[in-house]
């Protein structure tokens, strides 16, 4: 754990449970306890609890009475968790945090027994546990509740909490601490210059800088004349005195970036992505704290592959993903879109793909027959242009993204094989009645074939015109994805049942990767989803792994089939760089480990449905996106920072909502007003789930629910609190009571749950 993690309290000592009586360790002393005062406070030594010691207590000193150990801090602080030895809690019945202020104590964590059998203590393999607490407090107590035990405390506690404040969502890693900030008011008419020699790009992220300011917080910047810069490095310096100088550089990594900020300049220091980086930290500063804070502070990429996956939107769907993206994906620093096309795009070589697209999506929504894999996630039921396309990709460009064009070959090609039967892997006949499990859209439905048949020459000339139409349009410059995950339907056809099914994986994409290289205008590396070839008898083309490229980057996206396991080893020592597929904050194990080793470039999340706003809030997207954004960027990312990093995306999420539906929030005179809006027809709920709708708040205040039953249920805010389903008898009085706070006059739920979901793979 990095030391600047840590929340040190200015002191702290040891008392027996409930008193005054000074307890300190006598079966293994704590080393500082001469420095205690007559009362037992001891000034904590910087870093963890006791310093990272051991300390013990007999169990005759301690007896079953209990030992509060009380820190303080000199003025408030968030902490996130608190860390110590998990063989503690086979010493005590139980551990507990309680926030001390004004004469009363409230607990806000807690462990036991059981905690070690949750996921993360047994995924992550750590000696130590995790207590959530995710408070701000000054004053605190770990109260070890005792059984007639000896306790030992090995290597101390841990304080994980904000030491330094962070740059918008992101962890800060200041070089020189300055007091003071910039505000939103006193930057109206700044003036900003380009210095150094990066020509054209100097105008670009000026552009970029200019415009964004005067959206995101209305305020208007002056274009000062470039400069020439004697330390030869790039900078851009926002200056409320026009002759204010570029402060002096450091070098940073690729894409990395010096902010220095003065109570009159704020000079960005760094090449053309670390200038635009920097930019959106300045901006997210201003949007979510309404000011700048001073210092000196170098930030730089843990990763170099930070990407996203999305489905192409369809014309109806275009303006709303532009603002995604240049609203939430761009302020969280990833570098590179990845764009499933499927059938969603204009092909003219093949106008026939587009328009089985279009129909069978209306067939299905008509319901005359089950919807095909993917036909709701990708510019559902409409086609965009290639010229659309090609604007789209052009602009994401001007970004600075990666704009990568995953092309959907050999498995999960439905819109292939709906419009071509003939090349479709098939073991006879294909069922046209047969029962298809909706939930898992990812399994190859028994209606409609997967796969097309790799030793069908069709298969080719039909993914080859494609391929060539797509390259034209997108124009890759790094990458190209080809798909290849869940090829399941692979070998069962006559020509194919016969051969090996791990040559024709091989061979087949020997020949896509042959097409894109000879079809594209720069070179560009392949990646596949890397399903097929791990050592797993579910995907049967382990045996590929020797034959393939060794350039091919592989995005391993099957960790959460089996997170017991390191799995991406196996790619590692076949000699191919990996970045994690389908990453997830809230639940991918020792990432710590797992990200440092050598070959591991980075990762991408995804959203695998719609993109439309009411979808992805309800999958937790806008959460997930910044999530893993600060664990792919930051070198300070920890599991045990997640209630902070929350916080500040909470904090985040407010203005995000409003950017990217367009409606601003804004406070009415009548005062606050709980509208509960219907979750949707025909979803209903079994009688036995009394929550259908999840309403997260942090409003400081507590809420009572009345239940259809009329139970009465208390909550903290913080926590879930339930309405009455749309189908429920509201005749009862079931309601949705706040009690809210002084100062507050209007609450509006930005984030909501149709159903309760617990937070697993796939749903």
């Amino acid at each position: 754990m990095d030391a600047s993690s840590l929340t040190t309290p200015a002191r702290y000592r040891c008392v027996r449970s409930d008193s005054r009586e000074v307890m300190a360790p006598d079966a293994i002393e704590d080393t500082r306890a001469h420095l205690a005062g007559p009362d037992g406070w001891i000034t904590a030594a910087a870093g963890d609890l006791f310093h990272g010691r051991t300390v013990a207590w007999q169990a005759l000193t301690v007896k079953d009475q209990g030992i509060d150990i009380e820190c303080e801090w000199e003025s408030p602080v968030f902490v996130d968790r608190i860390v110590l030895d998990a063989a503690v809690l086979d010493q005590v019945q139980r551990v507990r945090i309680l926030h001390a202020q004004d004469g009363r104590r409230r607990q806000v964590g807690q462990a036991d027994l059981s905690s070690r059998t949750t996921d993360e203590f047994v995924l992550e393999r750590s000696p130590r546990i995790g207590i959530d607490v995710g408070t701000a407090l000054r004053r605190c107590i770990i109260r070890l509740e005792t059984k007639l035990a000896e306790i030992v405390l090995t290597d101390g506690i841990e304080v994980i909490g904000l030491n330094t404040a962070p740059l918008g969502i992101f962890p800060a890693h200041p070089i020189e601490r300055r007091s003071g900030t910039i505000t939103v008011a006193e930057l109206n008419g700044a003036t900003i210059t380009a210095h150094g020699a990066i020509g054209g790009a100097a105008e670009r992220i000026v552009a970029h800088a200019v415009s964004g300011a005067a959206e995101a917080v209305d305020v208007s910047w002056t274009v000062g004349l470039r400069q020439e810069n004697p330390q030869d490095k790039e900078s851009l310096v926002i200056a409320l005195d026009p002759a204010a100088a570029p402060a002096p550089a450091v070098d940073v990594k690729p894409e990395g970036f010096l902010l220095d900020v003065t109570e009159d300049r704020i000079s960005i220091t760094g090449d053309e992505q670390g200038l635009r980086h920097g930019i959106e930290c300045v901006l997210q500063q201003l949007i979510m704290d309404g000011r700048v804070r001073a210092g000196r502070f170098v930030e730089e990429p843990r990763h170099r592959f930070r990407g996203v996956h999305l489905p192409l939107p369809g014309p109806s769907q275009l303006e709303y993903f532009r603002r995604l993206v240049r609203w939430l994906v761009v302020p969280s620093r990833f570098n590179t879109v990845i764009v499933e096309i499927a059938g969603g795009m204009e092909f003219r070589s093949h106008p026939e793909i587009n328009e089985v697209w279009r129909t069978e999506h209306d067939r299905a929504l008509a319901g005359e027959r089950k919807m095909p894999g993917h036909f709701t996630m990708v510019a559902p039921g409409e086609t965009l242009s290639q010229d659309e396309t090609r604007d789209l990709v052009v602009w994401m460009k001007s970004l600075g993204l990666d704009v990568v064009p995953e092309i959907q070959s050999l498995s999960h090609v439905q819109y292939l094989t709906l419009a071509h039967p003939e090349i479709a892997e098939i073991a006879g006949e294909v069922d046209n009645t047969a029962a298809v499990d909706l939930f898992d859209a990812d399994q190859p439905a028994a209606k409609d074939p997967s796969c097309y048949c790799p030793s069908n020459p069709r298969s080719y000339e039909l993914i080859d015109d494609l391929i060539a139409e797509i390259i034209d349009v997108f124009e890759p410059e790094h990458h190209v994805h080809l798909g290849h995950d869940e090829v399941y339907e692979l070998g069962v056809c006559p020509t194919c049942r016969s051969k090996d099914v791990a040559q024709l994986f091989a061979d087949d994409l020997g020949h896509l990767i042959d097409t894109v290289s000879r079809v594209s205008r720069h070179p560009v590396r392949p990646m596949i989803w890397s399903d097929m070839v791990q050592p797993d008898a579910t995907y049967r083309a382990a045996a590929a792994l020797d034959q393939l490229p060794d350039d091919l980057l592989m995005l391993d996206f099957i960790w959460y089939f089996d997170r017991e396991r390191d799995i991406e080893h196996h790619l590692l020592a076949a000699g191919h760089e990996v970045a994690v597929g389908n990453l997830y904050a809230s639940h991918f194990p020792r990432w710590e480990a797992r990200s440092a080793q050598p070959g591991m470039i980075g990762g991408q999340v995804s959203t695998w449905v719609s993109t439309e706003d009411a979808i992805l809030a309800r999958e937790g997207k806008f959460f997930d996106f910044p999530m893993v954004a600060v664990m792919l960027w930051s070198d300070r990312y920890h599991r045990h920072h997640h209630r902070s990093l929350s916080m500040r995306i909470a904090t985040w999420l407010t203005d995000l909502r409003s950017r990217l539906t367009g409606q601003v929030w804004t406070t009415g005179a009548g005062g606050v007003d709980l509208l509960v809006s219907p979750v949707g027809d025909g979803l209903g709920r079994p009688d036995s789930d009394p929550v259908l709708a999840a309403l997260t708040l942090r409003a400081g205040a507590g809420v009572s629910v009345h239940e259809a039953r009329g139970e009465l249920s208390p909550y903290e805010i913080g926590h879930a609190i339930a309405v009455p389903a749309s189908d429920a008898d509201h005749s009862d009085g079931a309601t949705a009571t706040l009690a809210v706070p002084a100062g507050i006059s209007e609450i509006h739920l930005l984030h909501a749950l149709t159903r309760p979901v617990a937070r697993t793979t796939w749903q």
